[in-house]
């Protein structure tokens, strides 16, 4: 069977093909709507966390280069521990940058004490169990180091 279009004659098959075209075409000229950025659960508390980590590892190393012999290997045992919990804190966010402008706190047990309630509050507003849990035991191992 044709179709009589503009005066010429078009089988049911050559006009089937041409509209089957026309749609194909059609879905190639959509924009694909782009993936949402992943971003990963407390994020902004991972960094604060790591922050504060490699604050302590930079005083202790501060505290290290100036001790005696016998007080040394105590700070190194305590610098080892937080240099852990640094590890742990970046193996939980694959994405952390490494910070090299980090200030120096003079007083270990004033950045224990302060560094026991951030944590304490970042485990209470993590959105992630494993990440609150995190916190809460960086948290308590700085409690038990001002014992």
């Amino acid at each position: 069977m044709t179709v009589q279009i503009s005066g010429r004659a078009i089988s049911r098959r050559a006009l089937l093909a041409g509209a089957l075209v026309t749609l194909a075409g059609c879905g190639k000229h959509r924009r694909p709507t782009p993936p949402a950025p992943v971003v990963a659960p407390d994020a902004a508390a991972l960094t604060s966390a790591r922050t504060l980590e490699s604050l302590l590892l930079a005083s202790y190393d501060a505290k290290i280069a100036n001790a005696t012999v016998r007080h040394r290997a105590v700070l190194q045992v305590a610098r080892a521990v937080h240099a852990t919990h640094l590890a742990a804190l970046k193996s939980a966010d694959l994405n952390a940058p490494d910070r090299a402008d980090i200030a120096v706190e003079t007083n270990l047990r004033h950045a224990l004490h302060g560094s026991v309630a951030t944590l304490r509050e970042l485990s209470l507003a993590a959105v992630d169990g494993t990440n609150a849990a995190l916190f809460a035991s960086i948290a308590a191992s700085h409690e038990a180091s001002l014992q």
